[in-house]
């Protein structure tokens, strides 16, 4: 009777321990957050989600590096916080682009590219930016505990097929680098400012469709 007693008593302790673990699990995945896009490159192997309907900021870059990693006269790209993004399938190739194609350091940080090792295409970019610049322009909410933000780029065309399947939210906003730029600016006649580097730069002037806020400082 007592080992019947005990073996009762143990079995019930393990459904206890086992309908814990159950209700953990269930927890667990009910706050996983639900992506809001879902991506791939090429082959699939590489594959990500994105849990946020808000970007950092996108736009179309046309600067000579950007356009030899893709093999392309321009690219769009979009940016948010490495928080909101989870790299998922196989891990991609990482390449760390310290200086641009001139010789000169872009930032302390650098670029990382990403590529598939399978069918080598274009998968991310990463990038580190002050918290501050980003608030500049909306980017990022201002209570965002970090000085520095990591931003992980992802390519629309790894994401959606033609461009009415495109959230308003991701569309870009500005074209960034037109002064290295391949293609003639009379060709990108979409009503987006056109600025000739980044607008963060001394250097950068808007050459068509400004910014009210940019048109005001002139």
């Amino acid at each position: 009777r007592d080992q019947m007693s005990g073996q009762l008593s143990g079995g019930v302790a393990l459904a206890a321990v086992a309908a814990g673990s159950l209700f953990f699990l269930r927890k667990q995945r009910a706050a996983k957050p639900k992506p809001t896009v879902t991506g791939r490159c090429y082959c699939g192997d590489c594959r990500f989600s994105i849990t946020t309907d808000k970007p950092s900021f996108a736009c179309f870059c046309h600067c000579k590096e950007c356009r030899r990693a893709h093999g392309a006269p321009l690219y769009m790209v979009f940016y948010v916080t490495s928080e909101n993004f989870r790299y998922e399938g196989k891990e991609p190739k990482k390449w760390l682009q310290e200086t641009m194609a001139d010789g000169k350091t872009e930032s302390k940080m650098g670029i990382i590219r990403t590529f598939c090792k399978n069918c080598g295409g274009r998968f991310t970019n990463e990038i580190v930016v002050p918290k501050e610049m980003l608030l500049k322009f909306d980017g990022i909410d201002a209570s965002y505990p970090k000085d520095m933000v990591t931003l992980i780029g992802a390519f629309h065309s790894n994401i959606w097929e033609t461009y009415d399947e495109i959230p308003e939210q991701f569309w870009p906003s500005l074209h960034l680098h037109l002064g290295e730029a391949i293609m003639k600016p009379d060709c990108l006649d979409d009503g987006l400012p056109q600025h000739t580097r980044a607008p963060s730069r001394p250097d950068n002037q808007c050459l068509k469709n400004a910014p009210p806020d940019a048109k005001d400082e002139k």
